[in-house]
């Protein structure tokens, strides 16, 4: 009776390390906290939880915290297999563990990537409201048909109200092709929040409206957490003189970074412009 107690003690635990690492990664309105969640996950991990191995592997392959790293992500993702995650996710029906396996099938890490796989995981923990496989399913079913809007947008409205940061960046870009306004004032939200892709974006948008030094602010924070497209924007900007002076220097250093962070405009951009650094 004791051991079992204890037991239910520690499952709780790595419960709720496991959601709050989940809010420091994707955001719930009061802003993401990437290497909180790093340390968190790994923290997890290391009291032997899958679920973490696999979110520890996703980061890796979005390049979160740490460089992007695809062979690194792949032995995390391989750890979470052998310690049975998918067993898990069939036999607890924990919307945590549906969205990790989803998330292995989805970035094609320590399984084969599969759509369809990755809709039904996703689909299953998104059945049970849980918040992230809401806006990764919304944004699978989007990239297989864009044509279809409504389902993707009904979920992304409801993560995105929820504090969902990626999901308020991605419900900002669908939204954008009819209102410019509602959608960048989504955009807005997941760049308040710390949201690398919605930090970037927002600098964008400031940029086409010409409010290039405050673009600026925003590329470089986004560039602060890694994001290799805000490098790349950075570089544009030296490059034009936009809300800086022209910097070739600078420009060409940001430029490698992005390239370095596999970017493929940026490496690209090195191949025919500059050839010799490569």
């Amino acid at each position: 009776e004791y051991m079992g107690g204890m037991f239910s003690r520690n499952q709780t635990q790595e419960q709720d390390t496991l959601a709050q690492a989940s809010r420091c990664l994707f955001g719930d309105g009061k802003g993401v906290d990437y290497p909180r969640a790093w340390k968190l996950y790994h923290e997890c991990l290391e009291k032997g939880s899958a679920i973490a191995a696999a979110i520890i592997a996703a980061m890796l392959v979005w390049g979160v915290v740490e460089r992007r790293n695809t062979t690194k992500a792949q032995l995390y993702a391989s750890k979470a297999l052998e310690m049975k995650l998918i067993p898990l996710a069939e036999a607890t029906n924990d919307p945590d563990a549906q969205f990790a396996v989803g998330l292995l099938f989805d970035l094609g890490i320590g399984a084969a990537h599969d759509l369809s796989q990755a809709i039904h995981w996703y689909t299953l923990a998104a059945d049970q409201s849980h918040i992230p496989s809401m806006n990764n399913l919304a944004s699978t079913l989007y990239r297989h048909d864009s044509n279809n809007e409504s389902k993707p947008l009904q979920l992304l409205r409801i993560a995105a109200e929820k504090g969902h940061a990626g999901a308020q960046q991605n419900l900002g870009i669908i939204i954008r092709k009819t209102n410019h306004f509602e959608g960048d004032q989504w955009i807005k939200k997941s760049a308040l929040q710390g949201h690398a892709i919605g930090m970037c974006n927002h600098g964008t948008i400031l940029a086409a409206n010409g409010q290039n030094l405050e673009a600026i602010l925003w590329f470089t924070k986004a560039a602060d957490v890694g994001n290799s497209h805000a490098f790349n924007c950075l570089s544009e900007c030296a490059n034009l003189g936009l809300g800086m002076k022209r910097n070739e220097m600078a420009c060409l250093t940001w430029l490698e970074t992005a390239a370095s962070l596999g970017n493929e405009g940026a490496i690209e951009k090195l191949l025919t412009e500059f050839p010799n650094r490569v």
